[in-house]
């Protein structure tokens, strides 16, 4: 069962925990991830992370499907009225790492869940957001550290100040794999 909790007062960024089933889990885990054909993430094609590629019935689309069948778990939890979902999944791979950033404003709501077993040092990490003399938003302390922890992750509302990234550089030969899943509202 999902289980999703606010990070703060905010109410704009929550952990999640037992997203998916644990037979899936255990199944992904089981695959050659880095022999499934790929994409570049749009507006990361310079960074080492892949954007797979799977067909109706793979199980890689089991993911979706069990995201659509918590959207209203997920609506209540986090107070808005979801209608779908579309869910990619993301292997991170060469030494992988991330600025840290704000996500395109055309990004509602978004769910990372990572997927395989990992250093847990290697989830992600979001700011507080400040605004400095001139009106340029940057990152201030440490909001919260989510940990690379399998089928945990964080769902956040996207909105200016939501900076996050992952700054810590993969270790040679670790892949980090996560479903992202965007969340679109009735």
């Amino acid at each position: 069962m999902i289980n999703i909790t606010p990070v703060d007062k905010q109410c704009n960024l929550f952990l999640v925990e037992s997203v998916y089933s644990e037979d899936l889990v255990a199944e992904i885990q089981t695959l050659d991830l880095m022999s499934y054909p790929y994409e570049k993430v749009l507006l990361q094609e310079h960074i080492p992370r892949r954007n797979l590629q799977f067909i109706e019935g793979d199980v890689l689309s089991r993911l979706n499907q069990e995201t659509e069948d918590n959207l209203l778990r997920i609506s209540q939890s986090i107070g808005l009225s979801l209608g779908n979902s579309l869910t990619h999944v993301w292997l991170d791979h060469d030494q992988f790492s991330m600025v840290i950033h704000e996500d395109n404003s055309a990004l509602d709501i978004a769910m990372q869940v990572y997927l395989l077993p990992n250093d847990v040092g290697l989830g992600t990490k979001f700011y507080h957001g400040m605004i400095d003399n001139r009106g340029n938003g940057y990152a201030g302390n440490l909001r919260y550290d989510f940990p690379y922890v399998v089928n945990t992750g964080y769902i956040m509302i996207n909105a200016s100040g939501q900076f996050h990234g992952i700054p810590r550089t993969l270790p040679k030969g670790t892949l980090r794999c996560s479903s992202y899943t965007y969340l679109k509202r009735n």
